[in-house]
């Protein structure tokens, strides 16, 4: 039940995203997020470690987070675990990337 009516949240929330007004959080990356959305992030945040983890949380979802590491490098204290696998660099470097920083801080 609950998880029938998360999903259907989601999806709606994705309609929702493909139908606003979107700019891309930096050029070339293919990331795209509200101009309003992006604003009152930029706004809200303290500093840009908040920021940066607000954009992930939009990006990435809570099972992607979940189950990749940012890396995908070995934990130096779980050396027997094997790690987990790199979230998608291509996204990872649009959000951490020094052009995104400059970009975000022009709104």
């Amino acid at each position: 039940m609950y998880e029938d009516i998360r999903m259907k949240y989601l999806k709606l929330k994705q309609q929702n995203r493909s139908t606003s007004n979107k700019v891309e959080l930096v050029p070339g990356s293919g990331l795209m997020i509200e101009k309003d959305k992006l604003e009152k992030m930029s706004f809200a945040a303290r500093n840009t470690c908040v920021l940066v983890r607000n954009l992930f949380r939009y990006f990435f979802s809570e099972e992607e987070i979940a189950t990749h590491s940012l890396f995908g490098v070995k934990c130096n204290a779980l050396k027997d675990q094997v790690p987990l696998p790199e979230i998608d660099s291509s996204k990872r470097n649009a959000i951490f990337g020094k052009n995104c920083f400059i970009i975000l801080f022009l709104f």
